[in-house]
């Protein structure tokens, strides 16, 4: 299925947040497109980003008359880009590098807020996921760690330890919950923050497979 039909399938529910890894030869990306992000502007119009391998990150706005989205803007980055995330007002986008850093950025002027931080991640950043309705944020590594981060603030919270493997996805279905996924440790763990406790699902032997992804 091209990034187009995608697009335009995803325009009718703007809060979506598609995690997995895309592959498609639509114009604007010279490189395979590793994460999209959604939201929507001040203005009510819908929008989407787009990252690739090359630290492109493309934004897209919805054209009603055309029925289509249309690139409307650029971000160049100098690590590729593997996780994007949208804050629930849409005034912010959040992108995971190769490298470990999260860059912040203002989605009305588009232009870079900064890099959240201190203590930032070691290796890759894998997945990117706001709690509903606020401005604190999770991250997942390829370090096996997940991050808490108040993007208002571009600033740290708290790093919770526990997978034995890269965190490959993660969702925050509530404020006080992040659940997240660790392909080859076959987990999922349900951290509980105000409580600082997880619970931990394992997948079987005879199951077979890892675990790769949580939406």
């Amino acid at each position: 299925k091209s990034f187009q039909k995608l697009a335009n399938k995803c325009f009718l529910d703007r809060q979506f947040t598609l995690t997995q890894t895309l592959r498609s030869e639509h114009r604007g990306h010279a490189l395979t497109r590793l994460a999209v992000g959604s939201g929507a502007g001040g203005d009510g119009k819908a929008f989407l980003y787009s990252a690739d391998k090359s630290g492109n990150i493309i934004k897209w706005r919805w054209w009603g008359e055309k029925q289509e989205w249309r690139k409307q803007h650029l971000f160049k980055t100098n690590k590729s880009v593997l996780a994007l995330a949208v804050s629930p007002d849409g005034s912010t986008l959040l992108a995971g590098q190769q490298d470990g850093a999260i860059l912040a950025f203002n989605t009305a002027t588009n232009r870079l807020l900064g890099r959240l931080g201190p203590n930032e991640h070691r290796q890759a950043v894998t997945a990117i996921a706001f709690q509903p309705a606020s401005m604190t944020a999770f991250s997942a590594s390829a370090d096996r760690t997940v991050k808490l981060w108040a993007v208002d603030q571009l600033a740290y919270i708290d790093t919770v330890f526990g997978h034995q493997d890269d965190v490959l996805s993660l969702a925050a279905p509530a404020a006080d919950r992040c659940v997240s996924v660790g392909g080859r440790d076959r987990t999922m763990r349900v951290w509980k923050i105000v409580e600082e406790s997880q619970l931990v699902f394992r997948l079987s032997e005879s199951d077979g497979g890892s675990l790769d992804e949580v939406v």
